[in-house]
């Protein structure tokens, strides 16, 4: 039920307004009145803890929490930017400081995704123990380099070529212009083998 209602999620309609995905991540379901005590599923932590069979059912019978995580794509705006701080992470590189700003719609595209978690939940005859809110983060940074036909607007080409240079690309998620709302990594990949073959072309002089 849940699939088919997500399949709706897809649609050119969602698309435009700005991708968005719902998950359920491993270590938020636990019986109710327990509550979540670690970054473990609990079910592997009652298991790892040495309680029997009877003990973990004997406590998972009855109503539990589940708890929905939403991602969802915001779109690239030429006052967005990324800028290095003066802190270090522990790996010894220089962090990064995200600046963004909401688009226009976004208020309105929230309540959407809301209606449709609502119209979720009342199919599977749940219902909120708290009220929902909203992590701004920033945890696929993009859209910086823009990739574009125009130089006016963008930063490389579509061949990934920075505008004006003969010799220079960017291969990152940089480039893409939009991010999706989870997980870039294979779109990347696809972009790297795609710059791959047309630099192996421009060395063959094709």
């Amino acid at each position: 039920m849940v699939l088919k209602e997500r399949g709706h999620f897809d649609t050119l309609h969602e698309q435009k307004a700005g991708k968005f995905i719902l998950v359920n991540p491993a270590n938020s379901v636990y019986p109710e009145g327990i509550g979540k005590s670690s970054e473990k599923p609990w079910l592997v932590e009652q298991m790892q803890s040495g309680k029997s069979r009877e003990q973990i059912d004997a406590e998972i019978s009855g109503k539990s929490i589940v708890e929905l995580h939403g991602m969802i794509e915001t779109f690239g705006r030429k006052t967005n930017k990324i800028t290095n701080t003066l802190n270090r992470n522990r790996l010894g590189m220089l962090e990064t400081s995200v600046e963004y700003t909401k688009d226009n719609g976004f208020n309105a595209r929230m309540n959407e995704i809301q209606q449709h978690v609502d119209t979720i939940f009342k199919k599977m005859n749940v219902g909120l123990t708290g009220k929902p809110t909203i992590s701004w983060r920033a945890d696929h940074a993009a859209s910086v380099c823009r990739m574009g036909n125009q130089e006016a607007d963008s930063v490389v080409d579509p061949n990934l070529r920075i505008h004006g240079v003969d010799n220079l690309y960017v291969c990152s998620n940089a480039t893409m212009p939009s991010i999706g709302a989870i997980n870039p990594t294979l779109t990347l990949t696809a972009l790297s083998l795609r710059l791959g073959d047309h630099l192996s072309r421009s060395a063959l002089g094709e």
